[in-house]
């Protein structure tokens, strides 16, 4: 048997963007999933602004002068990324727990 024609076999077509999008409007976002995407895109435009805005400084050899220049501070950028990432991932998790209990709490109701 040829390798090629095994993955010909196999292969399945991409999912079209018409079917994405069905898939995705399945589901309604709670007050907690909402509130942790704003947050991640909130902070990801404020890492940006903020390690755009900071100067970056280096030590130099001699005592007492610092060598700051203007220029993107990344390890701002990513911290803010970070921080607000995991914020936004635990309201978002907590919006998925509330989201699987109503189900549960529904069910149980019929």
């Amino acid at each position: 048997m040829d390798m090629f024609e095994d993955i010909e076999k196999q292969k399945k077509d991409l999912p079209r963007i018409k079917s994405l999008t069905n898939e995705v409007q399945k589901y309604d976002l709670n007050i907690y999933q909402k509130f942790g995407v704003i947050i991640v895109l909130i902070a990801i435009i404020l890492g940006i602004i903020l390690g755009n805005s900071y100067n970056t400084c280096t030590p130099s050899i001699t005592y007492g002068s610092e060598n700051c220049i203007s220029q993107f501070d990344f390890s701002l950028m990513l911290e803010v990324w970070f921080a607000g990432l995991m914020v936004g991932f635990l309201f978002f998790g907590m919006g998925h727990i509330v989201f699987l209990l109503n189900e549960i709490a529904d069910s149980l109701k019929k």
